[in-house]
């Protein structure tokens, strides 16, 4: 960890990233990369968010550069080019829309708290906690050690548990974002929509 932490500092005292961070600092929204501040609810749910918002912002600035691509470009046919365009508009107004559907859905407490049970319940068990404990102490004692009390094993269980259940949130709510939404339920539904996008635009263009 150490290493890595000095190669991040390394990083981090480059100009190129010296300045921006310093700037951040000044706001109190970024603390030191120790600091308790990074693991609480609140700061990593605002770095789920950015994720998220920034797939939001990539695919809406995509959509409109296709959208504009599609009505000017001289190789589609000029009958069939309000419906390619159409096409993508609908493909990102559905990209968007459905990434935040499924953020908004996915990085709720009460569907986090079911699907990581579900996923991962029968490894933090108690008899599971138990066994985990009976491994260690073997190895503890047969190192001359002395095993570690209940105490202090439930709180290491504890928090690698908290940990493991916000690396879950992360992932879970990016991979529903861009697998989910964006790959699996977009495609199903964008064409037939794509016909009444194009429907609209012709009349807007008949007024």
């Amino acid at each position: 960890m150490s290493i890595l932490m000095k190669g991040i500092n390394k990083i981090g005292n480059t100009s190129f990233f010296k300045y921006p961070l310093k700037a951040l600092d000044h706001l109190g929204v970024v603390n030191k990369f120790d600091s308790k501040a990074w693991n609480s609810d609140k700061t990593q749910a605002v770095i789920t968010g950015l994720g998220i918002a920034s797939l939001v912002l990539k695919d809406g600035l995509g959509c409109y550069l296709y959208v504009n691509q599609s009505l000017h470009n001289k190789k589609i046919p000029e009958d069939k080019r309000k419906f390619v365009a159409a096409l993508d508009l609908t493909n990102g107004g559905l990209m968007i829309a459905l990434q935040l559907l499924a953020y908004a859905t996915i990085s709720h407490k009460l569907v986090q708290s079911k699907a990581f049970a579900k996923l991962f319940g029968k490894y933090i068990s108690a008899p599971a906690k138990k066994c985990y404990k009976a491994i260690i102490d073997k190895k503890f004692i047969q190192k001359g050690m002395k095993p570690s009390t209940n105490k202090v094993f439930n709180e290491s269980v504890a928090e690698y548990e908290n940990s493991a259940r916000k690396a879950f949130a992360h992932f879970s709510s990016l991979i529903a974002a861009t697998i989910i939404g964006k790959r699996v339920l977009v495609p199903f539904i964008a064409t037939p929509l794509a016909d009444k996008a194009k429907q609209m635009m012709d009349k807007n263009s008949e007024k």
